[in-house]
């Protein structure tokens, strides 16, 4: 996001957001035990020389967090309000949310992208040692500026584990 604020073109802008888009879901991967689940109230922050990550969960049911990451001319806003669904084994997680993130250009105007994060499917949730995770569905990014971009994850089921997944 910081490369982005930095970029004169607005399509390489919207193509490193869209990166950034796209990489979101794989820091969950590996991840297959159960998750961090923060007390209403409570807060977690990371300060880095080049960001600053700050997230609390405002509600505790149901259950929504949100969060805040802030570097050198960008800015990412996050609220999440997880929905999950059970069916055949896999749990699938939803959120309608946006996220919205904000990159100051050089010449001082502000430049917000919108999207919504895919699904992401738990597998095989009643076998823990081949339980996989991965995202599903289509992110659709907005710009103010009038660039707009799709990325489709391609659903590999079972196979995530040991092929890296495709975006078109």
């Amino acid at each position: 996001m910081i490369e982005a604020a930095s970029a004169p073109d607005p399509v390489r802008r919207m193509l490193l957001v869209a990166t950034h888009a796209a990489a979101s879901p794989w820091f969950v991967l590996g991840r297959t035990s159960k998750p961090f689940d923060a007390l209403l109230g409570e807060t977690y922050e990371l300060v880095t020389d080049k960001f600053r990550y700050f997230a609390e969960c405002v509600e505790q049911e149901p259950v929504v967090m949100a969060c805040v990451v802030s570097g050198k001319n960008c800015r990412m806003e996050k609220t999440f309000k997880p929905i999950l669904t059970f069916k055949s084994g896999r749990v699938n997680v939803t959120d309608e949310y946006k996220s919205n993130s904000t990159l100051t250009l050089r010449n001082g105007v502000k430049e917000t992208y919108t999207y919504v994060m895919p699904t992401l499917v738990v597998g095989n949730v009643m076998l823990p040692n081949r339980r996989y995770i991965e995202p599903q569905g289509t992110i659709f990014i907005e710009s103010n500026s009038g660039c707009c971009a799709e990325l489709t994850f391609m659903d590999r089921g079972i196979i995530s584990n040991y092929y890296t997944n495709r975006i078109e």
